[in-house]
C-alpha cells in the first residue's frame, strides 16, 4: 500500500511497512533468537532498525530480501557464488 500524504504542497510517498519484533523473525523462520542476536553482532543476518535501548525490530522487506540473495538452485550454484566473492 502508498500513501502520499502532503503538507504545504509537498508530497511524500510513504510505503505501508510491516516490522517484526526478535521474537516474531525467530518463530516465522524457525530460528532461534540467539541465532538471530548473532548475526545481528556479526552483520551476517538483515538490516534491523533499533528504536530504543531494548527495541530492536527487523524490515520484512528486508528479512525477504536478505533471505532471497541466499536461494540458491543447487550446492554448486551456492560454491559459484561463494567462490567469486
Amino acid at each position: 500500500m502508498l500513501v502520499i500524504a502532503t503538507n504545504g504542497g509537498d508530497r511524500h510517498v510513504m510505503a505501508d511497512t510491516t516490522y517484526l519484533t526478535e521474537e516474531e523473525f525467530a518463530e516465522r523462520y524457525h530460528l532461534g533468537r540467539r541465532t538471530i542476536q548473532r548475526w545481528r553482532q556479526s552483520g551476517d543476518g538483515p538490516a534491523w532498525c533499533r528504536l530504543g535501548p531494548r527495541r530492536i525490530v527487523y524490515r520484512l522487506s528486508d528479512i525477504e530480501g536478505w533471505a532471497a540473495a541466499r536461494t540458491f538452485q543447487h550446492r554448486a550454484d551456492e560454491l559459484a557464488r561463494s567462490a567469486a566473492a
